[in-house]
């Protein structure tokens, strides 16, 4: 059963709050208007999902998908003590470099584990359920923690997803 805009709100109020943004609002309308079309293109496996693990990191809280955060930041920490070493010992400076190095790869192997896994958990609900799963979409969506992307374009807020289907790229407006 096709999910209608109040139902497409409520949970959009129960995510962000009572006051919705009219880029928000029309968001939801163009998930709703489009609906057929983005279930037919999600089970055909036409349009791409792409999450962000900063956005992911910041938006849920959840300490999983900040990991790579700790990683990156002791690298930054490990680059900057190699510059006071290089003063006193090139060995020293040469081994916290490729420490720094090896932060720097297991954050972004980090990073990108977080996208599958989130990717992962919400191409599950679409296969479960097409429609809480396209809901969960316009949600994360809203929130810019993933991207759409189809052969035609890419769409994120505040390109309307429906660039995805159309291929013409609209904005949502402001006010």
């Amino acid at each position: 059963m096709k999910p209608n805009i109040e139902t497409y709100l409520k949970h959009l109020k129960e995510n962000f709050g009572e006051n919705l943004t009219p880029q928000v609002q029309q968001v939801a309308a163009d998930f709703v208007e489009n609906h057929e079309e983005y279930s037919e293109m999600f089970l055909k496996n036409k349009i791409s999902i792409i999450s962000s693990a900063s956005r992911l990191a910041d938006a849920t809280g959840n300490p999983e998908y900040s990991k790579h955060h700790k990683f990156n930041g002791l690298s930054i920490v490990l680059i900057l003590t190699s510059i006071i070493f290089l003063f006193f010992s090139w060995k020293t400076t040469i081994i916290l470099i490729v420490l720094s190095i090896i932060m720097k790869l297991i954050s972004k192997s980090l990073k990108n584990k977080s996208n599958f896994n989130y990717t992962k958990l919400i191409y599950d609900e679409l296969a479960n359920d097409i429609d809480s799963g396209i809901l969960k979409v316009c949600v994360n969506y809203c929130a810019g923690i993933v991207q759409l992307q189809s052969s035609k374009a890419k769409a994120h807020l505040p390109i309307l997803p429906s660039a995805c289907i159309t291929g013409e790229i609209i904005y949502a407006k402001h006010s």
